[in-house]
Parts: C-alpha cells; sequence; structure tokens
C-alpha cells in the first residue's frame, strides 16, 4: 500500500502513537522498523476500526442518497 505522506510525517505520527499508547509499536533496528509484540496486537484491532468507520461513512453516504 502506498501513502500519500512524507517519510517524515509517517515518523511523526509514529511515534505520536506510540506516546499515546505508551508502549513501542516497532523495535527499531539500525535504520529499519520490525513490528514487535504490541506492534502485532495491535494490527488486527486497527484493522477493524478502519473498517467500522468505513461501514458508518458507507451508512450515512446511502442515507443521504449519496
Amino acid at each position: 500500500m502506498m501513502l500519500a505522506l512524507s517519510q517524515s510525517a509517517v515518523s511523526a505520527a509514529l511515534t505520536d502513537l506510540e506516546g499515546q499508547l505508551g508502549v513501542q509499536l516497532f523495535d527499531r533496528v539500525g535504520k529499519r522498523l520490525v513490528v514487535n509484540e504490541h506492534g502485532r496486537l495491535l494490527y488486527p484491532r486497527a484493522l477493524a476500526l478502519l473498517e467500522q468507520a468505513v461501514e458508518i461513512e458507507q451508512l450515512f453516504r446511502e442515507d443521504n442518497g449519496a
């Protein structure tokens, strides 16, 4: 998947999310990021939230006749 974001924007968002959660989601190995256990726990839950957001958007789009 390609994001229309700069590397620095993604890094800042990731750092912010880790700060909010109080855990690291990735282990930094040199310049690489490797998903750790916290990241693996978050991933399916984050996907479920995104799917729910899409469903809600579609619900209201259909409700408005769009």
